[in-house]
């Protein structure tokens, strides 16, 4: 009886150093989306990949690298479909869409990529930040394309939008990542 009451103290206070103990993993992504433009997005963009849940801030910019080469594919369908809808009494909004795929298909071959070989090849994050803020500026020159070519409005505002965000975000944290 008298071996149970300290098997019994470790066992308790071995479980609740483990459920007080703070998640460093989680930490470390809380912590830098804070240091981000917008840290709801920034949580939302990287805990919808699992390994964010123990990545460095280096891992986190190339998850953010990844979201942004994804969010240009699906920029890229919505556009492909939209093509064929357009009247063909408004040509520029055709051409306007067609300057926007040629920007999408460079965020995602050119900008999403070599962000990613500029940290896991090079480890040069000022490198990667300029690609993140190129992004950036293409999603801009898209919605400049297309503004006012289309009755109802630019119809992929909203994946600009987003793009200007997860380019935003991906800088921000390629800031945050330690010098070698």
């Amino acid at each position: 009886m008298a071996l149970l009451k300290p098997i019994a103290l470790f066992v308790l206070i071995l479980y609740t150093s483990l459920v007080v103990q703070p998640n460093n993993a989680n930490d470390i992504t809380e912590e830098t989306c804070n240091k981000t433009p917008n840290y709801t997005l920034c949580i939302q963009y990287l805990k919808s990949d699992n390994s964010s849940s123990d990545a460095s801030v280096l891992q986190l910019a190339i998850i953010m690298f990844r979201v942004m080469g994804d969010k240009s594919v699906t920029t890229l369908t919505k556009i492909n479909q939209i093509l064929p809808t357009i009247p063909p009494v408004n040509p520029h909004a055709h051409v306007a869409l067609l300057q926007c795929v040629n920007l999408y298909k460079s965020i995602e071959v050119f900008n999403a990529r070599n962000g990613i070989n500029a940290l896991e090849r090079d480890a040069e994050p000022k490198r990667a930040e300029y690609f993140a803020n190129q992004a950036i500026d293409k999603a801009n020159k898209c919605e400049v394309h297309f503004n006012g070519r289309l009755d109802g409005g630019t119809p992929v505002t909203d994946e600009n939008n987003a793009m200007n965000d997860i380019g935003k975000i991906t800088a921000a944290i390629c800031q945050l990542i330690p010098a070698n």
